[in-house]
This record gives C-alpha cells, sequence and structure tokens, in this order.
C-alpha cells in the first residue's frame, strides 16, 4: 500500500523568541515491511537541517533558528510503501541488546500490582507471541480509548489508575505488562492510516504501538488502540523504551513567554 503523510507543527509566541534549536524525528523507516520512497523536511523561518542517528538507531533531523521569530513551523511529507507484517521476513538480522527493553524506563514502571495483572491475563499460550497478544487483547478491552485525559507525560502508573488514555497510553501500559513477564517490548511511533472505511483509531495525530521480540523471529508489531497486529496500514518512524525517547518534535528557546502549539497530521493513501 502507497501511503502519504504530511505532518505540521505550528508553534506561535506572544512575543519574540530566539536561539530556538530543535530536534525531530519525523522521517519514517525502511525496513523489509516498509519502503521509504521519499521524505522532506520544511522550516519556516528558514533553517538548514542536519542529521545523526540516536542511540536506538533513529534517525533525527535538528536545526536552529537564531533570529528573533513569532511563529516556527515544522512540516515533514513522506511517502511510503507498507507491506503485512507476515512473520516469513525477520525484522532485523543484526543481534541487538534486549536489556532495554526488560527493565523500567521513564514512562514504564514494573511495580508487583502490575506483575500480578499481567501473570493473570497473559493466558495459557506457551510462546511469546501468544502471551503477548493475549495481552494486547487485555489492555484493548480494559483500557477505554479517550483523548484529552492524560498528557503527553503521563505516566504508565497512571493510566493504569484511570484505566482510559490515547494510544500512547495503551502502548505504555502494554510495554508494562509484557516487560514484568519477561516479553521484551518497546515503544513505537509513527502514523496509521484510517482506512477506507476510518476503522482505524489514530489517524489524527502520531500514532503508537508496540513492538515485542519473539527470539529468531525478531520483532512483531502490535497495536492495543486498534487490537490488532501492525501491519500495512501502520508507517513505523521510531522506536525506543517508551515516549521519552522518541517524540515527534522537541527543543527549547530563549524568551519569557510560553508558546501555543498546533499539530496536524493528515495521511492518504495514493
Amino acid at each position: 500500500m502507497d501511503l502519504e503523510i504530511q505532518h505540521t507543527t505550528h508553534f506561535h509566541y506572544p512575543a519574540a523568541v530566539y536561539d530556538s534549536f530543535n530536534e525531530t524525528r519525523l522521517q519514517p523507516v525502511s525496513n523489509p515491511y516498509q519502503e521509504r520512497l521519499s521524505f522532506d523536511l520544511e522550516v519556516s523561518p528558514e533553517a538548514r537541517a542536519g542529521e545523526y542517528r540516536d542511540f536506538y538507531q533513529n534517525v533525527v533531523h535538528y536545526f536552529e533558528v537564531t533570529p528573533p521569530h513569532t511563529e516556527l513551523k515544522v512540516t515533514a511529507r513522506s511517502r511510503v510503501r507498507t507491506g503485512t507484517q507476515d512473520g516469513t521476513k525477520k525484522s532485523s538480522t543484526i543481534p541487538e541488546p534486549l536489556h532495554d527493553y526488560l527493565q523500567s524506563s521513564p514512562y514504564v514502571s514494573l511495580p508487583i500490582e502490575i506483575f500480578r495483572e499481567a501473570v493473570d491475563q497473559q493466558g495459557s499460550g506457551k510462546t511469546a507471541e501468544a502471551r503477548a497478544v493475549s495481552l494486547m487483547e487485555h489492555v484493548s478491552r480494559s483500557f477505554v480509548y479517550e483523548p484529552n485525559v492524560t498528557q503527553v507525560h503521563t505516566h504508565v502508573e497512571e493510566v493504569f489508575r484511570l484505566r482510559r488514555g490515547v494510544c500512547q497510553d495503551l502502548a505504555h501500559a502494554m510495554i508494562s505488562l509484557c516487560r514484568v513477564v519477561k516479553i521484551p517490548a518497546r515503544y513505537v511511533s509513527g502514523y496509521v492510516y484510517s482506512g477506507d472505511r476510518g476503522e482505524m483509531r489514530g489517524a489524527e495525530a502520531s500514532h503508537a504501538w508496540v513492538e515485542v521480540h519473539l527470539g529468531e523471529a525478531g520483532w512483531k508489531g502490535l497495536d492495543p488502540t486498534n487490537r490488532c497486529p501492525a501491519g500495512e496500514m501502520h508507517i513505523k518512524v521510531a522506536h525506543g523504551r517508551d515516549y521519552r525517547d522518541v517524540p515527534p518534535l522537541s527543543g527549547n528557546y530563549h524568551g519569557n513567554v510560553q508558546g501555543t502549539l498546533a499539530v496536524t497530521v493528515a495521511v492518504r493513501k495514493v
């Protein structure tokens, strides 16, 4: 499936700010299930972007806007070709450490209460994949998808207390459940196509789901928000321990004012 994505982040400031330094993680990956056909990053006021790979090998673009400015607009345009993750291709042939994906991380802790819930809900499946799918289905059943009740910095323990949130929160909940029963799990940021009938949740913004490690089979994506495996409607951008590692845009500036933020995401099939 060929998909086009436009992701626009627009900051407005009530007075001029300056020396704005920013990093973005907006470029879709190329892997055995997804081919990046094009990517363009536009910054206004104009700025030249550099590029590096972070600790988890995600592509990071960085730029600085030095002169005073009252708005900052960042637009990422991508085109990708996606396929179905049918399990016949390994996600990577390069061995990688799994320690980070079994431990607590900034937004994901592993308290005893979550351990008990995971043991009860992982089912009787003998494989890591079967257990992970059971935990995904549990999150999908037990947590309500509801915008505007959490924030990007909401910790997973608060998510378990509320039993509601958006895709980021449901992904954090599933990651915590997997890790406490020793299934390596990592956070994935990207996008999802809503589908021809609008059946997929999370298409109006950046989307998040989970990848679990299945030994020699490598990583498998599972989406607790939509209660399905990651497939041709999912567009992967980056992965890490949790949201802290992969924000779409982060930065800082000099100025004594608080800006306002507007984000729009459009994903369409071509």
